[in-house]
């Protein structure tokens, strides 16, 4: 294996982590009920905005 394969899988290993650790927090904190100020409806009024822009298909696009 490459000094470039072993790195790429290193930090991938690590990014994981990282998301796996915080959403381990967000789970203890929201089973505690400590996250009281996230509460209420969630509004999707952005993202639903964003799909009828000119510029999503190429966004999508340029992510795929």
């Amino acid at each position: 294996m490459s000094r470039a394969v072993i790195a790429t899988d290193r930090v991938a290993a690590v990014l994981l982590a990282v998301v796996l650790l915080v959403g381990g927090v967000v789970a203890v904190l929201w089973w505690s009920g400590s996250l009281a100020a996230l509460d209420g409806p969630l509004r999707l009024d952005a993202a639903s905005d964003a799909t009828t822009q000119p510029w999503w298909p190429w966004a999508l696009g340029a992510l795929g």
